[in-house]
This record gives C-alpha cells, structure tokens and sequence, in this order.
C-alpha cells in the first residue's frame, strides 16, 4: 500500500474516532497502521509545495473537529489534496507586533524595553481555521512546523484510538515522537544555517523529531536563508528586520555559542547584501544603509542586551509605513490627547511587579482600557488621523492631503481609487492603520501585564471587536478591485507625464521664438555643430551696389543652397543675433561676346551677343565672406550697336544705349538724298529678365563644383561667440524650466502652463505611492516590482528625478527621454502582470492579529 493511500486512510481513522467505538481494534486497523507526525510532514514537505502543505494541514485539522461520516470525510480529503493553491515563492512578514513595542519603547515615557520584556509571551504557533485563508508568512511557519500540528491533529482523539498510531515498519512511530526528549530550537537552527550551502528540507527532517516546534527567531532566521537562496531581497530584508526586533526585545540572552553562529550567519547575510547591492538600490534606495546599520548593529546586543539604537528604530518605522519623518509624526499636537492618555495608563504600573495583588484600581482599569479600545475602535477612525471620505477633485486640496503620510489620509484615498459613486457608497470608514496597531499592541501589552484582571473582566467582545476591525482595514467591496484601481492611476499618471513632456516643448519653443530671430530652427538642446537650415526672414538678393550693376536692379530669393555656401557657425551666428547676412550681387556683364549680322546688311552696324555673368556675394556684416560667379545658360543679343571692336569689348555697353551711329551707304543716293543713314544703339534684351529667368538654375546649381566657390574669410573667430550665446540661451531655458519643475507648489499652479502640468503630475505620482502603501500594503512590502517603481533608484519620474537632473544639468530633452525610458521600463507591473497579485492585505498585520487570538483563547481557557 503506498504512503498517500495510508496517509488517507490514518486521516480517515483518526477523523472518524468518534464512530469507532463499537468496533474492534482488528476490524479498525487491519488494513493500515498509523503513521507518526513527522512521517506526515516528512511526506507533505518532499510531495508538495509549501503553501499546499500548510493547506492541506490546515484542512486535515478542520476535518479532525468534524462530526461527518467516513466517507464525507474521505471525499472531502480527497478534494482536499486535488485542489490547487497558489505557491507563494516569498513569505515576507512585517512583524507589526515588534514594531508597535520599539514604537512604544521610543515615543512614550511610560515604556521602557525591560518593562516590555517583563510581559511580552511567546506562545506557541497556531492554526488560522480555514475560513481565514493564509497570507505567506502564516504559510511558512505552517510548513516549518508541521510535526507539531499533525501532533496535535494526532493527540486531539480520544484515548481509544491511540492504538491506531503505531507504525509496523522502520518509520518513526508516534509515541517515538512523543516520547524523544526536545531540544532548544535556536542553536540546532544556527548550527545547521552555517553549513555550506544547506538544503532546507533535508535539514528540517533532521530535527523534526528533536525540536517541538520553531519559534518566532528561528522561524525568521530560517526564512531568511529561504529568502537568501531565492534571491527575494526585500524580504531578506524583512527578515533580518524582525531578526534585529526579537532579539533586542527578547527576556532571554543568547548563549555564547549562539552568539558565534549568529555572528558567522551576519557575516554572510552581509556579503550577501553587498554583493546585490546594485539590486537593491533599484528596489528601494533607503534599504541598503538601514539593513548595513542593522547587521552592523546586532553583535552589540550580544554586548550590550540593552543596547537600543533609536534613529535606527525610527528608521524601521518610517520604512515599515513608507512616512519620511516618524518622529514629527508622533509628536503632531493632533496626537496630543493620545499621547496623554497612553503614558498616563502606561505609568500607572511603574512600581509595580507584574500581576501584583492590588496591580490597578478597578476604576483606573476601566479607564484605561476604555480609552485605549476608543481609541484602536473610534478614534484612529477620526477624520483627522484618518481623512473624511470625500473625493477631492481639486489639485490644490489633494495637494494639501498628500503631505500628509498615507495612513493619515486612508478614506481619501480609498475615494480617489474608485470613480463609480455606487462603489463609493460600499465602502467602509478605515482606520488609520498605524493607531490601531498601536492602541491594539499596547491592550495586548496590558492583557499580558495583568492576565487574571483581563479574565476576570472578560474584555474577549472587545478583543472580537478589534480582530474584526482589523480583519476590515484594507478590506474592500467586490466593486473595488485593486488590480483595476492601480492601473487606472497609471494611466492617468502617463497621461500627465505626456502632457507635461508637451508643455516642456512649448515652453522651449516660446524661449526661442522670443529670444532668438523670426524662424529660428536652432535645437539649444542639441550639439553645437548641428545642421542649421534657417534662411533669414525677409532676405532679399539685390545689386551690391545699383549704380554699378549693368543696369540691374532685379530682387531675388534666396534658396537653402544658396545659403550653405555660408559656413554653418555664420548660419547660427545670426539666429543668436550676433551678426546678419546679406546676399548680393555685382559684376553684372555679358561674356563670350561676338557680333551678329542684321537684317539691314550694313557692315556699318551689328547685333551683339554673349552670355550674362553675375558674381554673387555673401556677406556677413558687411564682410565679404565668399563670391560665386554665375553664368547664364543661353546666349543672347544683348545689343545693336556699330559694329567695331570697341565695342565688342565693352562687358557692359551700357553707356552706349541711345549713342547716334552714322554709316554712308556703299552705292550712294546719285545725289537725290544725302549719302548716310544715322541709327541708335539700342539694348536688344532686358537684363533683369536674364537674370530673373535664370535665377532657378543657377540656384539648383550653385552648389556645382565647375564654377569656382571663392571664400574670402569664413570668420572662424566667430565661433567662439557663437559658442557662448548657444550655451547662455541654453542655461536660460534649462533654469526657466527647471525652476518650474523642482519648486512646484499651489502658489506657482496658475503662473504658466508648465507649472500647472508640473504641480498635477507631481500630485499625480505622489497619488500612486500613496495608494499602493496606504491601501496595499502588502503589496507594497512584498512585491518587488511594484517596489521598484515606486522606491528605486530607477523609479518612475518623481520630484527627487527633477532635482537629480536639475543638480547634474542634465540636457531637459536627455531629462525627458530618460523618464519614458522608466515608464517603458515599470510599464508592464501596472497592466499585464499586476492582475496576477494575490493574498489577503491583512498579512500586513498578521502578527498582531494573532496577539488578539492568543488573548481570546487565553481568556476562553481560564
């Protein structure tokens, strides 16, 4: 028979105890002998993942208190095992119960850490029924303590059916297991987390049967070798968090043999640690130095038992709640009669022992613990630790509230995730998650401190009370889905970071329409040696000098051809307004010339013809800096004039036109008419229109190395100046939009478009951060990539992202093309994979929740 099917049927027989008793022992156990608690768990932990075999312990514990039949209960089992789990692959846990006790030891004076370890209990583990689901960390104190539950799954039946554990081959009986004598769990633990390189699975079947179940160090100092050989970061540093707490806060001192091992797991942890230190930057920026402080820390507590570092405890706090400044927190004058209240309770045992005859007057009791239950119950409801549950739609007023930490403005928030008023209208008041875990832990601390007073009084309505409340904080309506409400944030936040990234280009474009020349295309935020291809507004070609121009006078338009001959620093040089240039021409004359016959067949007269040159000058402040001669396509009659050589020299006969010329006639007039005919020497072409139908040629071709491009001085002197106004005006927008960036707030919002882009995406960012800690905290501890986007090195855009780029100059056009690149980056975490987060927000206070059960079944049992 294999092991699964008998490990059915040993559930089957210990379920069914109560149905057996008329029956033989032979008819009851002839098919199966039962197997021990740790053969169980051995099983489960090699055949099954983690959170499966918490759960179905978790099951097989309900089905013990169960009054179904046997095959209820065996189809049940069967189900049971078929059904799937989510396998948690970290099991991060804040331990809020440590964390309220240095709260308390630092910011009250009625507290004092020897006080606290006067009363503060470690009872054993417990099961959650099954009704309550199991967050991670439950899972795994679950799956390191499994004998021990399957024990007491075993040990819960009657006498009667103990003769159904025996075992008839070489595994481990029960009453083996019962009977081996325990041993301390820390220093079996320590010892075998030093070996190189330990399997975990394999260690624990090792100790299972010496160890009667692991407590909350060992439990922690095991999850962080898992933690470490998962690589899962931040909650290793979790885990060396809680480490840190149980010890300083522990009654009982390490021995000096624990203290080695610890030390040489410190040692690991903290090579560990630096070598993933590129990592854990891009998770969260103030992890590294807090748990470098820590490590460095713990071995002066071996030193020292007392030994307390407050900064760095505040520190933990700060980062367990995601608040900047715990301390002005809790010494805000809204606080003032909390305070008051909680060190005045708290005093009233200051000389006292614990549990003294006459420990409390029974007046000063009630007191008490009526305004600490007010207070978790009513008052960390109260809407200025807690913000009313309105939707702000104005800028400015959800400004005002994101000052203020997450945990103080809960019911704001729970209002700016969903838009749906229906939804709205489902969701309950939240309390300010800080004080009610502060006003729980310190009833909890005073239920320890006088246990009979607490019994007497039965207080366990109240407690059922707080578990519920807390069972409600971060608990919402079907309607509110989380996956949907964060995503709908990001988008928003996107939307705002594109309009910002517009209102950026805008104000860059209003800079150089304002300061530099009409129609500048200068890019200040890009290489000085850029590609210009500004042509001038309003440049018109015309003759140098009219007079001396051949009788033109023709305005033409220049051509982004024509205006490259110019050297590309001349270009730029007259954007900034250092100088301008001016196109010319002069030298207007005709070449190539010969003479044409007339139709008058005088020799006496002659047409002209030839081929217009022009010499085009490029000036730049009067100075010539290069000319080009240009040369039309076709010859021309230019003029009719006396045919002599003279003449034909004459580049520009302009002088000539309207001159008489007199010629004789060869055969004579016999006398009738005088012997001559008297002509004018006319211009036989307009040479404005040469130039002007020519004009488009010469420019597609002005660029055409066969005609000579002389430069005369290129003025590299120039550059230098150039050089000086690109980075001047580039200081000046850079500082313009950078002062809007980094010194946002109301009183700037309506000063210009940017500011108001500026101020409603830095609301929008600091939005998101708020909600993830603030409504999921959970999430917020345990998801590393949500961590990352949020406090990483790498995190999407943020104020702290502006100063950093403002601080290192960073070009704003770099600034914005490296905030897309951390939104691609984060992108996927908001949409495709953050539907995939599951587990109940409550872990967040999982280990204050179980002070209240322990209080409850404390009460119960007296």
């Amino acid at each position: 028979m294999n092991f699964m099917k008998r490990l059915i049927l040993t559930l089957v027989i210990i379920l069914n105890s109560f149905y057996s008793y008329g029956q033989t022992n032979d008819e009851v156990n002839k098919d199966v002998a039962m197997p021990s608690a740790v053969a169980i768990a051995n099983h489960l932990r090699l055949n099954y993942g983690m959170t499966q075999a918490a759960y179905l312990t978790q099951m097989a514990w309900e089905f013990s208190r169960s009054f179904a039949s046997v095959d209820q209960l065996q189809q049940q089992w069967l189900q049971a095992l078929e059904t799937e789990v989510f396998e948690h692959q970290q099991f991060n846990h804040i331990n809020t119960h440590a964390l309220m006790a240095q709260t308390l030891i630092q910011f009250s004076n009625g507290m004092s850490l020897n006080r606290w370890r006067l009363t503060d209990l470690s009872p054993p583990p417990q099961l959650p029924a099954i009704g309550e689901g199991l967050t991670p960390d439950q899972v795994f104190q679950i799956w390191l303590n499994l004998p021990y539950f399957w024990q007491q799954i075993i040990k819960n039946q009657p006498q009667q059916t103990v003769q159904w554990l025996k075992w008839p081959d070489a595994t481990l009986k029960a009453n083996q297991f019962l009977s081996i004598e325990k041993q301390a769990d820390l220093p079996l633990v320590l010892s075998w987390l030093n070996k190189k390189a330990p399997e975990l699975t394999v260690e624990l079947a090792k100790t299972d049967a010496m160890i009667e179940y692991y407590d909350n160090l060992s439990v922690a100092l095991i999850r962080q070798h898992h933690h470490m050989q998962q690589g899962s970061l931040l909650a290793f540093a979790n885990d060396w968090i809680e480490i840190y707490q149980l010890i300083e806060l522990s009654p009982s001192l390490l021995t000096s043999a624990e203290q080695k091992n610890l030390a040489k797991l410190i040692d690991q942890s903290m090579l560990f640690w630096e070598q993933n230190l590129d990592q854990i930057q891009s998770l969260d920026a103030r992890l590294h130095p807090i748990l470098k402080l820590l490590l460095l820390e713990l071995p002066n507590k071996f030193k020292n038992p007392d030994h307390i570092n407050p900064i760095l405890n505040q520190q933990i706090l700060g980062l367990a709640f995601d608040v900047e400044d715990m301390a002005s927190y809790m010494n805000h004058p809204v606080r003032e009669n909390i305070q008051k209240n909680l060190e005045v309770c708290l005093n009233l045992s200051v000389m006292q022992s614990p549990e003294p005859n006459l420990p409390i007057a029974d007046k000063q009791f009630e007191s008490c613990f009526d305004d600490l239950f007010n207070w978790a119950n009513e008052t960390a409801k109260d809407p200025i630790l807690a913000g009313n549950k309105v939707r702000l739609d104005n800028p400015t007023s959800l400004h005002r509230a994101l000052e203020l930490p997450s945990l103080q403005i809960i019911n704001i928030l729970n209002m700016q995730a969903v838009t749906d008023e229906n939804c709205q209208q489902q969701i309950e008041t939240q309390a300010n998650l800080f004080e009610w875990l502060l006003a729980t832990e310190t009833l909890a601390w005073f239920h320890d401190r006088w246990p009979g007073i607490f019994a007497d009084k039965n207080k366990n309505d109240e407690f059922k009370r707080l578990i519920s409340m807390g069972k409600a904080i971060n608990n919402h309506p079907p309607c509110f889905n989380q996956s949907d409400a964060l995503a709908n944030q990001y988008i928003t936040l996107k939307s705002k970071w594109e309009r910002l990234k517009q209102e950026i280009k805008l104000q860059i474009d209003l800079y150089e329409k304002n300061e530099l020349i009409a129609n500048s295309d200068i890019n200040l935020f890009d290489s000085i040696e850029q590609k210009t291809n500004h042509i001038p507004d309003g440049l018109v070609i015309k003759p140098c000098d009219i007079s001396q121009s051949c009788g033109a006078y023709v305005e033409l338009d220049p051509s982004l051809k024509l205006m490259n001959l110019f050297p590309n620093h001349l270009k730029l040089a007259t954007q900034f307004g250092l100088g301008e240039i001016q196109i010319c021409y002069d030298q207007v004359q005709w070449q190539n010339r010969k003479t044409a016959p007339t139709h008058l067949d005088n020799n006496k007269i002659s047409n002209f013809e030839g081929e217009l040159s022009i010499q085009l000058n490029g000036l730049f402040e009067g100075n010539t800096v290069f000319s080009k001669q240009l040369i039309s396509n076709q010859r021309h009659i230019y003029l009719f004039g006396e045919n002599n050589q003279e003449t034909l020299e004459m580049e520009c006969p302009l002088s000539l036109i309207g001159k008489q010329i007199n010629t004789t006639l060869d055969r004579g007039t016999f006398g009738l008419l005088p012997n001559r005919l008297t002509f004018l020497t006319a211009q036989k072409t307009d040479i404005n229109a040469v130039i002007k139908n020519n004009w488009n040629t010469w420019l597609e071709n002005i660029q055409d190395e066969s005609t000579a491009l002389n430069y005369f001085d290129e003025m590299n002197g120039i550059k230098t100046k150039v050089n000086d106004s690109f980075l001047k005006h580039v200081n000046q927008i850079q500082q313009q939009i950078y002062r809007k960036l980094i010194a946002s707030n109301p009183s700037r919002i309506n000063d210009s478009a940017l500011s108001k882009a500026t101020f409603e995406y830095l609301n929008q960012r600091k939005l998101i951060n708020h909600m993830v800690t603030g409504l999921f905290p959970n999430t917020f501890q345990s998801n590393q990539a949500v961590r990352s986007a949020l406090t990483g090195d790498l995190r999407m855009v943020d104020a702290d992202f502006f100063r950093k780029s403002y601080d290192n100059q960073t070009n704003v056009i770099d600034m914005m093309e490296q905030g897309d690149a951390l939104f691609v980056q984060h992108d996927a975490i908001w949409t495709e994979s953050f539907s995939a987060l599951t587990g109940p927000e409550s872990g967040f206070i999982n280990a204050t929740l179980n002070e209240l059960k322990q209080i409850i079944d404390f009460t119960e049992k007296q």
